[in-house]
Parts: C-alpha cells; structure tokens; sequence
C-alpha cells in the first residue's frame, strides 16, 4: 500500500497478495512497476517506508530512479564507505546507538548490510522522551508490565538511525529525521481504513478472498478521496468553519474530516466538475506538504 504524505495519508496505490508472497522481493518488484505507470516521468517520488524493508527493496526504488529513505534496525552491519570491505571494518548498527542525541546527526557516507553492500546516508536521531505510560486496567495507578506494553516502550526508547539514497545529499539531517517521522500518517491511514470507531471499518469484513479485497480496498480509496476533495471545497469557501464551536485563526480539523462530515451531513455542495477544477489547481498549502524544501 502506497500513501501521499500530506497533512493525512491519502492511498494512491494498494495490492493484495497472497499471505507467503508478503515482503518478498518478487512482490515488491510488482508493486513498484504498478507504481511506475502512474507517476509522471518528470516527478522523482521519494519513497518513505519502516524498518521492514531492506536493501532488496532500496535497491529496486533505485533502480526505478526514484528516492527511498528507511530505517535500520536489528543486526545490520554498517561501515564508512571510505573505509576497506573488510569484516573487521563491519560494525552493529546498534552500536551506533550511544552516539545518538535528540539533534539530528549525519554520518558519513556509509554502506549498509555485508551480506549486500549498499551505498547510503545515515542520520542518527533519539526522540525526546514524552513520559506516556500505560497503565494497569485493574490498577489504574499502577505502570502496565504486561509484554506487549514493554515491548512498545523498549521501541519507542530505541534511536533512530534513518537510511537514505545517496542522492538526497541535498537534505539536510534534521529534513531526513523530519520526512521519515510523517512515517506515522501511514499508520494512522491503517487505523482508519480498518476501524468500525474511527473509520472505514474493514475489521467488519471476513473475507479472505483476493478479489473482494481488492473491490473493498477500491470503495474505501474512492470514499477517501472524495472526502478529501469535500474538505478542500469546504475550505475554499469557509464552510470548514461550521465545524469550530468557536472562532479560531489556527486550523482545528484534518481536510480529509472536515470533507467526511460535509458529506455525512449533507452540506451545500458544489458540482463534482468543480472539484476537479480544484484538482488541478490545488492550494499552495497542499503542493507544499507533497513536496520536500530545500
């Protein structure tokens, strides 16, 4: 599944494949070729994807002549490029946790994975402690020491050591940390497209059949684009304020919510031709949150 970073993530590609075909290189070979035929030849995407895709992955995004930017975790080994391709030479990855600060920080050009060298930048980056904690259902005063609570925690705890193409040498450190932390919409896109509570409500599906996901997934685009394109309208012409309950110059809801309860509510809506027109012409805003500043 593929998402455009704006303020919210909006779908533009997703594939379904069979459960032992998930992560393979095959799969992800296909998806990036689906991919190709509808980006324009005169945009170079960047691509902004977890640490559950490796140097197969980075190296067909190459290939496509196209931007990535990942994470590294586990076991990896890494080197300066710099530096002879010897084992001795080779380092955890983890190890480079101690060096990790909360600013952004830029190695020198690296490689990453022995097994198959791939040239790259690195950033290391530790966020800032937010002080959550989960508590105990029973004992609400109580921190939870249940182990999916403490595996959460162990992660979010972990730096970041942020890998990208050697092409975005433009980037500055703190843009790398910045464009791969909108990595959260993605998730936040999962949430909606699979809750009952807070959006399309896939979980409420059982079918495991290909072809009906694929028809479910098609609805579930479509209505979120439409919605987005409600929100815009909505927008444009100040209806989006009916939803403040007070006046306010700081934006309060997402597009894409303000389109949904338009829609739900049966606003004044303009024709659908005109929603193209501002397709086409969209606001300077928008074109900047689907760009990278440098």
């Amino acid at each position: 599944m593929l998402h455009l970073n704006l303020e919210t993530a909006l779908t533009l590609l997703d594939m379904v494949v069979a459960g032992k075909q998930q992560g393979s290189p095959g799969a992800e070979k296909r998806f990036l070729q689906q991919l190709r035929a509808l980006i324009p030849d005169d945009v170079r995407p960047i691509l902004v994807t977890d640490a559950g895709f490796r140097t197969p992955w980075f190296r067909a995004v190459s290939a496509m002549g196209w931007d990535w930017v990942g994470r590294l975790r586990g076991r990896t080994q890494v080197k300066p490029q710099d530096v002879p391709d010897d084992a001795a030479q080779w380092v955890d990855s983890r190890r480079l946790h101690a060096l990790a600060s909360n600013r952004a920080r830029a190695l020198p050009p690296m490689q990453a994975n022995r097994s198959d060298p791939r040239d790259c930048r690195l950033v290391l980056y530790a966020k800032t402690p937010q002080g959550r904690q989960q508590c105990n259902r029973r004992s609400p005063a109580k921190v939870s020491r249940a182990s999916s609570s403490l595996k959460a925690a162990a992660r979010e705890r972990e730096p970041w050591l942020i890998v990208a193409s050697p092409q975005l040498h433009a980037p500055s450190a703190k843009q790398l940390v910045n464009l791969y932390a909108r990595r959260m919409q993605i998730e936040l896109a999962f949430r909606n497209l699979k809750s009952h509570r807070y959006g399309q409500a896939m979980e409420d599906s059982l079918t495991r059949r290909g072809e009906r996901l694929q028809i479910l997934l098609l609805l579930t685009t479509l209505g979120t684009f439409a919605g987005w394109l409600a929100g815009l309208r909505c927008e444009a012409t100040g209806i989006a304020q009916w939803l403040s309950p007070r006046s306010s110059t700081r934006k309060l809801y997402l597009t894409l919510r303000v389109g949904r309860e338009a829609l739900a509510r049966c606003w004044p809506m303009e024709p659908v031709s005109r929603w193209l027109e501002r397709l086409r012409a969209l606001p300077d805003a928008v074109r900047e949150q689907m760009t990278l500043a440098l």
